[in-house]
């Protein structure tokens, strides 16, 4: 998602040529920095992203449908740019085939980093990863939420509102049964968000015992709903644009978000909170100085967790921490 192009407004935007039928062909604009690859307006009007085979003609699969994808290998290809001849070739063709557009939006942002970070001329395993990782998001889109959209909120507000964005989204955790939100070095971070006024938090006791020679920080982040705030899909917009040509980083936070939201993905994008107010009340703190119970003898006794109140605790100067990632969140 190099610069400032916008795949769903490039999506949008594309017609059929005058004159040409729409016979089972594609409608196509060519991916910036992409030679043979394409976003593409089907002729049945459903989204689909196509991948040169020019320099991976091997591969050869077996095509596989989900509820509301389907990927082809090796398929002829019919292609009607906005300018010039009709192309024709073989490509990998990965189609949203739901009626839904908020599906038909989510699709085309988040599959397009994925097709994007591919090599310029990627092998047969290139493409076959790539379309691995295509499939595996939209399965995601169907299974249980794993987190809430209040809190990966948060998480997307501190990359958002930081002084380094790529340095802070490579940070940010790949599986979402890692113990911290951002891992740098020796740093680990921690955002906990809340609607309550008291800053309040659920913690587990790992979370706030780091592994040694590492130093954990908790991000405290109240948030207020407010319906003209930024909504998830907003936040991510914003940080995609401002990680440039980082492609690889676009497509993780896209992967972040489906792999949290799972099935809840279409009612999470949608909530708004209020920029200001989160921007005023983000506040920072040694994890060392977080209240806890303590540590159990018995150590069959263990994932513990519990709520502990920040309100009266000293927040942490931030600017006088000079770490590689608590620097890169300074805003």
């Amino acid at each position: 998602m190099t610069g400032s192009f916008d795949p769903w407004q490039a999506y949008v935007e594309l017609s059929w040529p005058e004159g040409r039928p729409r016979d089972g062909g594609f409608v196509a604009l060519q991916l910036p920095g992409r030679m043979h690859d394409y976003i593409a307006h089907a002729s049945d009007d459903e989204p689909a992203l196509l991948v040169s085979l020019e320099t991976a003609p091997s591969v050869v699969r077996a095509p596989v449908r989900l509820e509301y994808l389907e990927v082809s290998f090796n398929a002829p290809c019919r292609i009607a740019p906005s300018t010039g001849p009709v192309i024709e070739g073989r490509f990998a063709v990965v189609r949203c085939t739901s009626t839904n557009w908020r599906l038909k939006e989510y699709f085309v942002r988040a599959v397009t980093p994925l097709i994007e970070s591919l090599p310029v001329e990627p092998s047969a395993a290139d493409v076959s990863a790539a379309m691995n990782d295509v499939v595996e998001l939209f399965k995601a889109l169907e299974s249980p939420q794993r987190g809430s959209a209040k809190g990966i909120w948060g998480e997307l507000f501190v990359i958002y509102q930081s002084a380094d964005p790529i340095a802070v989204a490579k940070a940010w955790r790949c599986e979402g049964s890692e113990k911290f939100d951002f891992s740098l070095a020796e740093e680990r971070l921690e955002v906990k968000t809340t609607e309550s006024s008291r800053r309040a938090h659920r913690f587990s006791l790992d979370q706030l015992e780091p592994p040694a020679g590492t130093t954990a920080y908790v991000a405290s982040l109240l948030v207020r709903s407010a319906v003209g705030g930024l909504s998830v899909l907003n936040l991510v917009k914003a940080i995609c644009a401002r990680l440039g040509d980082r492609t690889d980083l676009a497509a993780r936070v896209w992967s972040n978000i489906t792999m949290t939201l799972g099935e809840g993905w279409e009612e999470a994008l949608e909530i708004r909170f209020d920029e200001h107010h989160a921007s005023e009340h983000l506040r920072f703190f040694l994890a060392e100085m977080v209240p806890r119970v303590t540590k159990p003898a018995n150590e069959r006794v263990f994932d513990i967790t519990f709520r502990s109140d920040l309100s009266d605790i000293p927040a942490l100067d931030i600017h006088s921490h000079s770490g590689p990632l608590i620097s890169s969140v300074h805003s």
